[in-house]
């Protein structure tokens, strides 16, 4: 446990540096070049690392190469580093000292940390510090370039594998998401498709057309009035009073076309009748669409978790039910444009009624 406890605190600090690149094994003899490079190599459930030295005299140089798996991550990853190692050795005794082999790179903790061990056939015993100042050894069996690489790409596999399954459990998590995003879609699109119904239902003619009514019974007033002072024998003040007559029947005309104004405002304008049947239209295709996504999202989930939140039956009797209210607010916005054109006409019929009643009245010359 110490010697895990010890291994792990190195390999925490040494991949918590900033990625280096890997340096070129220029310090090593020509004769053992290739994978049977010989080394000293450590490796533990989630890591390897590899020594490599090369002894002149006393002076011995090498590197330290670190792969590490961060199995217990998702995804799973791997980190690696390489520290240049200096240092001396008496025949048994070693001392060597990490460094970076990036220079802007070093780690405060490693580099420039002296490690003290002992070097012999068998392998490679370094003293490592621990974080509670205690000195804890861990040995390096000998072996080659190719023993770490068999080591890493058995680490390779496994995070692989684990991110194999990770994936899959990820897919089906989408999937599954999927679903659930696209249920609440239709609901959603559902609230929406039956708030525009709402809406167009409350749409009302009763005020605008009331104004068109309220001015047809004035015109019919002025016009009947009119017809009866028009008589043969009137003298130039009746006459008069007959031009004034026709004036109040123009103004009216005027009124109607305001109220022409009126009902064009509640057509076009945003927030009108043409705007809240549109709504309804949008929504019914916004339900239509979701209701196809929760289909394709149904069947692409494996696990058949979740269902479904609505039934095809659902969604037919709603859209139904929105082409038929377009159908009834379409109907009533063009009786309603319809009747307003019919007063409309009946208006400049009267007024032309009128006129020419005025015009034949002509006053006695006295």
């Amino acid at each position: 446990m110490k010697q895990y406890t010890l291994l792990a605190t190195l390999l925490l600090a040494l991949t918590s540096a900033a990625a280096i690149a890997t340096p070129t094994i220029s310090s090593l003899p020509a004769e053992t070049a290739g994978v049977d490079q010989p080394g000293y190599l450590y490796t533990d459930e989630s890591s390897a690392i590899l020594i490599q030295l090369t002894k002149t005299g006393r002076t011995v140089n090498g590197q330290l190469q670190l792969f590490r798996a961060l199995m217990r991550e998702r995804p799973a990853r791997m980190k690696t580093a390489t520290y240049i190692l200096d240092g001396t050795t008496d025949g048994r005794s070693v001392v060597l000292t990490i460094k970076s082999q990036d220079w802007t790179a070093i780690f405060n903790f490693l580099g420039g940390r002296r490690l003290t061990g002992t070097l012999d056939s068998h392998g490679l015993s370094l003293v490592w510090p621990s974080n509670d100042g205690a000195l804890q050894t861990t040995v390096f069996r000998r072996a080659t370039v190719a023993g770490y690489n068999r080591a890493v790409a058995d680490f390779r596999q496994r995070i692989q594998r684990i991110n194999i399954v990770y994936e899959a459990e990820q897919a089906e998590a989408r999937r599954r998401q999927a679903v659930a995003y696209a249920n609440k879609s239709v609901a959603d699109a559902g609230i929406e498709l039956v708030d525009a119904i709402k809406d167009a239902n409350a749409i009302s003619y009763t005020e605008v057309m009331n104004r068109y009514d309220e001015i047809w019974l004035k015109m019919q007033a002025k016009f009947k009035a009119i017809e009866e002072k028009a008589q043969p024998g009137i003298d130039n003040f009746q006459h008069s009073d007959l031009r004034y007559a026709l004036s109040d029947l123009r103004y009216l005309i005027s009124d109607m076309r305001y109220a022409r104004s009126s009902l064009e405002y509640k057509l076009e304008w945003p927030g009108g009748v043409n705007e809240k049947i549109q709504a309804i239209e949008d929504a019914s295709k916004d339900l239509a669409a979701s209701w196809r996504r929760l289909q394709q999202a149904v069947a692409a989930n494996t696990a058949g978790v979740p269902k479904p939140g609505v039934k095809a039956e659902d969604i037919t009797q709603l859209t139904d039910l929105a082409r038929s209210e377009i159908n009834k607010a379409t109907a009533a916005r063009d009786a309603t444009i319809k009747q307003a054109e019919t007063y409309r006409k009946r208006a400049d019929d009267l007024y032309k009624q009128a006129e020419q009643i005025v015009d034949q009245a002509r006053p006695i010359k006295r």
